[in-house]
This record gives C-alpha cells, sequence and structure tokens, in this order.
C-alpha cells in the first residue's frame, strides 16, 4: 500500500478518535503529573492539543504533551520546557511572519501553563517579549466591548425588543 494511503488512514483514524471525544466529552483535564493545571473547555483543549502537535512537526521536537485518555492532557513539565525553549529559539530566528503568527496563540498559552507548573515566568528571547506580555493574560477572562443597550448572543449582537 502506498504511503500516502497509510498517511490518510493515519489521519482519519485521529478524526474519528476526536469525533468520538467531541460526542463524550464536556471539558478537558490538563496535568502535570497528578495536579490539574487548567481546565479548558472541549473545542479550546482539542484546539490547543491539535496545535501543539503541529507545532511538534513543524520544529521537529517532542513537546511532553500527551493525551492518554480522550478527556485528558498530560503535561511532562522538563520536556515542556525544553519544547517551549526550541521553539521560541527557531521563531526569533525566522523572518517567517505567517509562520510567527500561527504559532503565537499556542505559545501564550504554553508560556501560561509552564509558569503555572515551574510557579516561575520564562525568559524568552529578544523580539519575542510581546509573546511574554499576552501569555501574562491569555488564561484570564476577556471582557466583550457590548454597543449600548444591545445583547450578544451566540456572538451575534442583538437590538432590544422595544416594550
Amino acid at each position: 500500500m502506498p504511503r500516502q494511503a497509510f498517511e490518510c488512514i493515519r489521519l482519519l483514524s485521529r478524526y474519528w478518535e476526536l469525533e468520538e471525544v467531541r460526542s463524550t466529552v464536556m471539558g478537558i483535564s490538563v496535568y502535570c503529573g497528578t495536579r490539574e493545571v487548567w481546565a479548558p473547555s472541549q473545542a479550546v483543549g482539542i484546539l490547543y492539543w491539535e496545535q501543539v502537535q503541529a507545532l511538534e512537526r513543524a520544529f521537529r521536537v517532542k513537546s511532553g504533551v500527551e493525551s492518554p485518555v480522550g478527556d485528558e492532557i498530560q503535561i511532562d513539565a522538563e520536556v515542556f520546557g525544553e519544547f517551549l525553549k526550541t521553539v521560541l529559539g527557531a521563531l526569533q530566528e525566522t523572518n517567517n511572519g505567517p509562520l510567527l503568527a500561527l504559532s503565537a496563540g499556542c505559545i501564550e498559552v504554553s508560556l501560561a501553563l509552564n509558569a503555572y507548573i515551574t510557579g516561575d515566568w520564562p525568559t524568552v528571547p529578544e523580539g519575542l517579549e510581546f509573546l511574554l506580555a499576552e501569555a501574562k493574560n491569555v488564561m484570564r477572562l476577556r471582557k466583550v466591548a457590548l454597543p449600548k443597550d444591545r445583547i450578544v448572543r451566540n456572538w451575534t449582537v442583538w437590538e432590544p425588543e422595544d416594550s
């Protein structure tokens, strides 16, 4: 069987696995050892997991982020720290704006998780300080600016009904 066929089968099995998770899981628990470090919604947890995997492939480095069961992500702190150093070093050297932009959100969340795990904010390479600044706020609830006298439902601005 050609290599492309094996890759297609692998991707389809991964898709079915994620669809199975999506249909049964309401949230994801992220652990470092036995300590829960984050509990994102299902959609956010799966998106983070998939982005970390993409960064692993793009930079050819292990992240230390594993998903042993569908609703759980496990982080190996030592490997995770090295992953961040490697990726940040590569991003410092790149002149590829889209690569930096596409990586930024996942790196910001990863920096925040790493700080929570280690108890300290890491040093980032020169030119990437903005990632650390964003990481310090990324886990906070975001305020949504609402137009006066309007209601947001499912990200749609609704006019209040006149009574």
